[in-house]
């Protein structure tokens, strides 16, 4: 239960540090495209933002099939603490 507790509060810290690229995201793809084209032209340029933008749902299913391979670790290393502290307490009392 500590672990799962530990995992949650460590996710909200990550997750208060990443908000910052929900606006800035957008902001600097502009710029960058905007610099792009400037050499390369807009078809090369919007070329590639189409690449990047397909790669997003790519992007999510392994942030899904990652998120399901954490929680199984966290499972596991749940069920180790727990029995690591079975064998602390049998071995205190002895």
């Amino acid at each position: 239960m500590v672990n799962l507790l530990s995992n949650d509060v460590n996710r909200f810290d990550f997750c208060t540090g990443m908000l910052h690229y929900i606006w800035i995201g957008p902001l600097q793809l502009g710029i960058v495209v905007y610099i792009l084209q400037g050499y390369f032209g807009w078809w090369p340029c919007l070329a590639g933002v189409a690449l990047l933008v397909l790669f997003v749902p790519f992007q999510s299913q392994m942030g899904r099939l990652f998120g399901k391979l954490r929680s199984q670790v966290a499972t596991r290393t749940d069920s180790r603490v727990r029995v690591m502290n079975e064998v602390a307490l049998y071995a205190q009392e002895r």
